[in-house]
């Protein structure tokens, strides 16, 4: 009995090993890629689409919006987005770190719900309780104001946090996969992935990048396959939490799979790239790299949060605050400019990222397996 329970408490607390600079590392990026997407989708962030409908068709989906009858003022939004845009550069910045996480993952969640006030629920829950899990790994303990003022308090972090959400993460790919498996998709009688690609096609009018290849698409066996392969991909997810190799294997084809969808579908999984980040094992990853440009980047960050002040922060933020309140999306004006589409490109180019990060992680990977199979002949 005591063996076992060792066994879980290294499976709990080893899984995922953490250093204060990799977790105050995946936080600026966090940071920066909420402020990212706060700016990416404005227009949508913004709710000033939601004064534009009338209040008969309020009804709210989640427990948080149902405490109104209607639609709140537009102020109420608005305050709402203000402290949903401090606290995230508070947390980028690392004050008060633990506490702002949490308050970042209330705010988010709150206006989340208020996107659902149609009745319809959409699936980015595991990006909205992010900080709220990050808050427990002490994730402030490096590059953060916290740290340089109270360098003896944020020494430890924690990688049992990651554990509890990599469990997460396979009960909500489980639960995805379970809904298709009692829905048919396993029966070769239906088409599932091809209806949903045809209605996406035609009544959607998605029909970028591999779209136009796919609508030409008519063998029932490759679709049937993809039926099959999405099911049994999505439902073994969750029997994987035990063994953290196979998990960041299954979370690097979660990466191919997300992408696929987005190239043929055009729907945008990318915020999923942030999830999945943090079960690789950053510290032998960048142990195997060891370029002098990675000390030189972390001293940089170092300068810029220890210079961190009020004079420079408030003013930026204002004038951050103030482009998204009066044009919503400003990423559209330069793309507009030489005819890209930024709702495509952007998240193209994270998956690309993504991408790329998959195939240098499982490189290494495969590299040092063959090397330590040379080494013992």
């Amino acid at each position: 009995m005591h063996l076992i329970i060792k066994k879980i408490d290294n499976w709990i607390s080893e899984s995922y090993p953490v250093t204060p600079g990799v977790l105050g590392g995946i936080r600026i990026v966090f940071g920066f890629y909420m402020l990212y997407l706060f700016w990416h989708y404005g227009d949508f962030f913004n709710f000033k689409w939601a004064m534009e409908y009338p209040q008969r068709l309020f009804d709210p989906a989640t427990i948080l919006s149902s405490f109104f009858s209607d639609f709140p003022p537009y102020l109420f939004y608005l305050s709402l987005n203000f402290l949903l845009f401090s606290t995230t550069v508070l947390v980028l910045i690392g004050y008060k770190t633990i506490l702002m996480s949490r308050l970042m993952a209330l705010f988010i969640i709150v206006q989340f719900s208020f996107f659902y006030v149609f009745g319809n629920i959409d699936n980015p829950i595991l990006i909205l309780i992010f900080p709220f899990i990050m808050s427990f790994t002490n994730w402030g303990a490096a590059l953060s104001v916290d740290a340089f003022r109270s360098p003896e308090k944020m020494t430890k972090v924690h990688s049992w946090p990651i554990t509890l959400y990599s469990i997460i993460v396979g009960f909500a790919f489980f639960t995805s996969g379970f809904a298709k498996l009692l829905a048919g998709w396993m029966l070769y009688s239906i088409q599932a992935t091809q209806g949903e690609f045809l209605m996406e096609y035609d009544v959607l009018e998605r029909n970028v990048a591999l779209a136009p290849f796919f609508y030409d698409l008519h063998s029932p066996l490759i679709w049937k396959s993809i039926d099959w392969a999405t099911v049994i991909f999505e439902t073994a997810f969750v029997f994987m939490i035990f063994s953290p190799p196979m998990f960041r294997f299954f979370t690097s084809l979660a990466v191919f799979f997300h992408f696929g969808i987005f190239l043929i579908i055009d729907i945008d999984f990318s915020y999923h790239f942030m999830v999945f980040s943090i079960f690789l094992n950053w510290p032998w990853i960048l142990s195997n790299l060891k370029k002098p440009w990675i000390n030189k980047i972390y001293g940089i960050l170092e300068k810029l949060i220890r210079g961190v002040s009020l004079y420079w922060v408030v003013p930026l933020f204002a004038i951050y605050f103030a482009l998204f309140y009066f044009h919503g999306n400003p990423m559209k004006i330069p793309y507009s400019w030489i005819g890209l589409n930024e709702y495509f490109v952007n998240p193209l180019l994270i998956f690309i990222s993504a991408t790329c990060i998959c195939f240098y992680y499982w490189g290494i990977n495969i590299s040092a397996f063959i090397n330590s199979k040379i080494k013992r002949l």
